[in-house]
């Protein structure tokens, strides 16, 4: 993705990590003052505010400020993403499943190439990952935290700013969600089916379904033949 600087405070900068498909801001630390970072998203429904396609430079670099300013003196990544569609809105009034996982693949895509980012310019990142409580997206919240409980957590604003000032350190430089690397495809057309590659454990069973199933077959069957 295309990173551009777009804002600097006395901690952090806020860069515009973006290509053809979605986009995101990122505060990122200057200098390592904590031991490690998080990341925390928050899901704006008025981010055209700070989409810089429709509005002029100052105006978005203004609107980053107020948003990014209360955490500047805090251990706080912040992700607030850009979508080139409508999927937000859509979300609202229909909580449906391929809609949920259409943008389950988009945040695992932005988290990713945040981390990657971070990686890259030496910083330590913990693996768990905060989505701001917002009631307008709830049950997008509440289904993505269930979905990945051992990794998704979530907090309202105000709680951030008081829980990441002291953080113990986790060695993590693997990708903290799993995702192809391919870019989003954000078409406004919307299948109802999309899957993400997101790792489940539902594999083994599965596995012990149709075993099952198929010693059931063989039972029937050798009882048939002996009434025959």
């Amino acid at each position: 993705m295309e990173q551009r600087k777009m804002l600097e405070l006395n901690k952090h900068d806020i860069y515009l990590l973006s290509d053809n498909n979605i986009a995101f801001y990122i505060s990122i630390p200057k200098v390592m003052e904590f031991n490690s970072v998080n990341i925390s998203i928050d899901l704006k429904d008025n981010f055209d505010k700070i989409n810089i396609n429709k509005n002029d430079i100052v105006y978005v670099k203004d609107e980053l400020a107020n948003i990014y300013q209360d955490i500047d003196s805090e251990n706080i990544t912040l992700i607030t993403p850009i979508f080139y569609n409508d999927i937000l809105e859509r979300i609202k009034t229909e909580p449906k499943e391929g809609l949920f996982s259409y943008l389950d693949k988009c945040l695992s895509y932005i988290i990713n190439n945040a981390h990657k980012v971070l990686v890259e310019k030496n910083i330590q990142v913990n693996s768990k990952i905060v989505i701001v409580k917002n009631d307008k997206f709830a049950n997008f919240i509440n289904w993505f935290s269930a979905r990945y409980s051992s990794r998704i957590d979530t907090k309202q604003y105000s709680e951030l700013l008081g829980d990441f000032t002291s953080i113990i350190p986790v060695v993590n430089t693997d990708n903290i969600i799993s995702v192809p690397t391919e870019k989003v495809n954000a078409d406004n057309n919307l299948a109802s089916g999309m899957q993400t590659n997101l790792k489940e454990s539902h594999s083994t069973g599965f596995i012990s379904y149709v075993l099952l199933g198929v010693i059931g077959i063989v039972i029937t069957l050798v009882i048939l033949y002996m009434l025959l």
